[in-house]
């Protein structure tokens, strides 16, 4: 860790800092970019020596495993089929026969 390094940034950012809050209320786009990388110098004075040569990547997830489904067959609609009605069947009646007279 360079702490001479790490002086040099922190003083710089509390320069910078001043001037900004002297006038908090117009604060242009290029200071908050140039306290930002500032920011990040001091963080790599320190990053140095916690970790030496470990670089920082995005952690990456593997994309989820798609599977098919597969619908299960449908089963046909049970069809309850109703017989015919019976044949009404009249029998036939004799004709009246005569009353003697």
């Amino acid at each position: 860790m360079n702490l001479a390094q790490a002086k040099t940034t922190l003083e710089k950012i509390i320069t910078l800092y001043k001037t900004m809050s002297a006038d908090d209320k117009n604060i242009s786009p290029i200071e908050r970019d140039l306290m930002l990388s500032y920011i990040r110098q001091l963080y790599e004075v320190f990053l140095e020596t916690a970790t030496p040569s470990v670089s920082v990547s995005p952690k990456v997830t593997p994309m989820p495993k798609i599977i098919p489904s597969i619908s299960p067959e449908t089963p046909k609609p049970f069809v309850v089929e109703t017989p015919p009605p019976p044949p009404i069947v009249s029998t036939p009646t004799p004709p009246p026969t005569p009353e003697p007279v």
